[in-house]
């Protein structure tokens, strides 16, 4: 074996062999233990000050790496203390089983005070039962706790009051629902969910409701500015028609005329000629008034920004213009730009 190959493998099982010394010191039943004994204290220091919702959360902690009658006891006390009796109901009567099968000195004392905190605790909760549909992929949470499909259907300990139901399932649309439960109450919801209309694919897998939802929430187009620049732009076109017509009104009379000049027949073409002149003028004048009035309210209104794809830059105004290009035989006047 070559030297670089063999100090490359050598290196290679140091590094695993670090590893999992590692990971053995974090599984290591004495860290563990130590571990929860620290946590323990930390939380009868935190009840002994009154703050029950540290004290609960570090029991919970200390119970995740090894769970006994008196820490099941400890946390359905801190429960009770913070008004949470259906959580509270479920850890005594928990607590009363596994004092029965403690083997401890003080297992009498757990059991008596387990017992006794369930017997107060039965009349004083509430239960509720959960209806819901055989769909695919459906989440349920009680209270903003996560429902185990294992009780969906059959009575679930909840604390008495306003107790908030959702639920939800890919291609549905969400369910949400508040019930009052008394206290010693059951009550049953059942979780009704709607088909959610399909969207419209379009290019880049965007979907036109994602779309119209992008332009609801940059508050949508002005309808006043707008409607000005349609009747101005609607004057533009018709001034560019009543120019047109006057042309062709001019060729037909400068047909009929040679160099000593025009005959009386061709007098009706040069009316008309200057008929549609007229109009010209006119319909310019009115659209052009219609569209500074409506480019002027747009620039004044209060600005909209669209939302950039970074949070750290601002995304830029929205930008319009008129547009002018010449054509033969006239020109052509448009608006051009992003609103």
């Amino acid at each position: 074996m070559k030297p670089h190959v063999a100090r490359t493998l050598r290196i290679a099982f140091s590094a695993a062999a670090l590893v999992a010394s590692e990971a053995a010191a974090q599984t290591d039943p004495g860290v563990m233990a130590a571990t929860r004994r620290d946590l323990i204290r930390e939380a009868q220091e935190a009840r002994t000050a009154e703050d029950h919702g540290r004290a609960l959360d570090l029991a919970t902690r200390a119970g995740q790496l090894g769970m006994s009658a008196s820490l099941r006891r400890f946390i359905a006390e801190e429960q009770n203390a913070q008004g949470l009796l259906g959580p509270a109901l479920g850890s005594a009567e928990l607590c009363a089983r596994e004092a029965e099968r403690d083997t401890s000195p003080a297992r009498a004392d757990h059991l008596s005070a387990c017992q006794a905190l369930a017997a107060s605790l039965r009349p004083r909760v509430a239960r509720l039962i959960v209806e819901t549909p055989r769909i695919p992929g459906l989440e349920v949470r009680v209270a903003d706790t996560d429902l185990p499909s294992a009780v969906w259907g059959v009575p679930y300990l909840v604390t008495p009051g306003t107790v908030l139901v959702t639920a939800m399932a890919p291609g549905y649309r969400p369910f949400r629902a508040e019930l009052d439960v008394g206290p010693g109450g059951t009550r049953a919801v059942r979780v009704l969910l709607e088909e959610a209309p399909q969207s419209l694919e379009l290019p880049g897998g965007r979907s036109l409701v994602d779309d119209l939802r992008a332009v609801d929430a940059r508050g949508g187009l002005n309808p006043g500015p707008v409607a000005l620049l349609a009747v101005g732009g609607a004057g533009f076109v018709a001034a560019g028609v009543f120019y047109l017509m006057r042309g062709a009104a001019l060729s037909d009379r400068d047909a009929q005329c040679d160099s000593l000049g025009c005959p009386e027949a061709a007098r009706p073409d040069h009316d008309r000629a200057v008929t549609f002149n007229t109009l010209t003028n006119v319909s310019l004048g009115v659209g052009a008034a219609f569209a500074a009035g409506g480019l002027v309210w747009y620039l004044i209104a209060p600005r909209r920004t669209v939302p950039s794809a970074s949070p750290d830059q601002p995304a830029p105004a929205r930008r319009a213009g008129l547009l002018f290009a010449p054509s033969p035989g006239g020109a052509m006047i448009g608006w051009e730009g992003a609103l």
